[in-house]
Formats: C-alpha cells, structure tokens, sequence
C-alpha cells in the first residue's frame, strides 16, 4: 500500500513539470514590460493567496489522487479500502506540510516572477504586454486581480471533481501495468 501511495504522490509531481520554454532568453524591453505587468497585477501578493488557497484544497487532491492510485482499476474489500484510507490520512499531513513548505518559500515567488517574462514572451509581444499592464491598472483588471485568487481555488475544486478522475484513471493503468511486469 505504501508503494502505491508513492507511486500517486510521484504522479501528481508529474503535473508540476518545467517547461522546455522557461529558459528561454528574453529582451530586455520585455523584462521591463513584463515586471510592469507583474506589478499592477500585484503577483506577489495573487501568488501568496493562491498557494493559499491551494494548500486548502491539497488535502483532497492528495486523497482522492491516491486512493484512487491505490484501487489501480481493482476492486478493494471494505477492509482493505479502509486499511488503504487509514494509511493515506497517516501520510497526507505529512505530505500536505511538506508541500506547503514549499509554497510559502519565499524565493519561491521571485523565482516564479523570473520564469514570467520567457512566459510571456513566447505568447505576447512587447506592446501586448504593455496592453494588459494597462488593463489590470483598470477597474475592471483590479476586479479581476482581486478575486483570482478565489477563481483559481474554484478552479482547482472543479479540476478535482472533473479532471481528476480521467487522469487518475490513466495513472490507474499505468499502475497496473507496472505492477503486472514484477
């Protein structure tokens, strides 16, 4: 049991992933551009609420994930399916601290900010940039920077409920497909 709850942690890792773009070089002018924008959506602060309202909801995603991970397409007794959740409620603490530690690192934030500007570059140019920055200084855009971080745990509440299982079922059978090649 304890395998397959490895097995579901190193899965989730997997949506964690660095892009092949993030090092991309990036001019000057868009750095520049791109620190702007950040600034008038106030990243740090939207950044630090939505890690907050992540670790809320980190708990049910670590369960449902492993569990899930857990059955690998079997079906389990009443017993075994409890022994399993008895199992995941000794580790999800554990886990769920760990992760947290994670996201309320500070140099997290300005490590992120700096992955920004490659981000962006690959998607707008200099002057779109420019345009957004002038839309989150509007009152529409600090509308939408105020509640991003309510969106986003909404947002996360429905990838669990929707999301979730489909991908659950592909780790299900890959699973299963290590376990059938011991």
């Amino acid at each position: 049991m304890k395998k397959l709850f490895a097995v579901s942690l190193a899965s989730i890792a997997l949506l964690f992933a660095a892009p092949a773009w993030a090092n991309d070089e990036v001019s000057p002018e868009m750095k520049v551009a791109v620190e702007q924008l950040l600034d008038t959506m106030q990243f740090n602060d939207m950044a630090r609420k939505t890690m907050g309202q992540m670790m809320q909801v980190m708990p049910a995603i670590l369960r449902q994930s492993a569990l899930q991970t857990a059955k690998a397409g079997r079906k389990l007794s009443a017993e075994d399916e409890a022994q399993v959740s008895e199992l995941l409620e000794k580790f999800i603490p554990e886990a769920s601290a760990a992760i947290g530690q994670v996201v309320t690192d500070p140099a997290l934030i300005a490590e992120m900010r700096t992955e920004m500007a490659p981000l962006y570059a690959r998607y707008y140019t200099v002057q779109e940039v420019r345009g957004l920055a002038a839309f989150y200084a509007s009152p529409l855009g600090q509308k939408m920077v105020s509640i991003t971080p309510e969106l986003t745990a909404d947002s996360m509440a429905i990838s669990q409920r929707v999301l979730m299982p489909r991908t659950n079922a592909v780790i299900q059978k890959i699973v299963q497909k290590i376990l059938a090649s011991q």
